[in-house]
């Protein structure tokens, strides 16, 4: 059996507040409650390098939630209110990765 290794703890170290959009509101700019995903690693553009250039339109940088290492983590909708270490963004998109028929972590571009 082939073993998949998780997104190593000592890498997730920030905390991601997520408020998704209200999908009963009467008008746009409504939002649930904050769900918050612990053990979430952020990177800004500039600390990704060379693979920047696959960063969705408008984003600023990326956040990775492990499916096993990241506390609460899900797949965060598009239009999502996000904070990490304080800075207020919003969801450009999330995209899960996976193994043999199981998420293995999410990519979430954010600016």
């Amino acid at each position: 059996m082939i073993a998949v290794i998780q997104i190593p703890k000592h890498l997730l170290t920030d905390v991601m507040t997520v408020r998704e959009p209200d999908p009963v509101a009467d008008y746009a700019g409504q939002y649930l409650e904050p769900r918050t995903i612990g053990g979430v690693c952020f990177q800004r553009r500039e600390q990704l390098g060379r693979t920047s250039w696959s960063l969705a339109e408008g984003a600023s940088g990326r956040v990775f939630a492990d499916a096993v290492n990241s506390v609460g983590a899900f797949e965060v909708p598009v239009g999502s209110r996000v904070e990490v270490n304080g800075r207020a963004m919003e969801c450009k998109a999330c995209q899960a990765y996976g193994a043999f028929g199981f998420v293995h972590h999410w990519e979430v571009d954010v600016g």
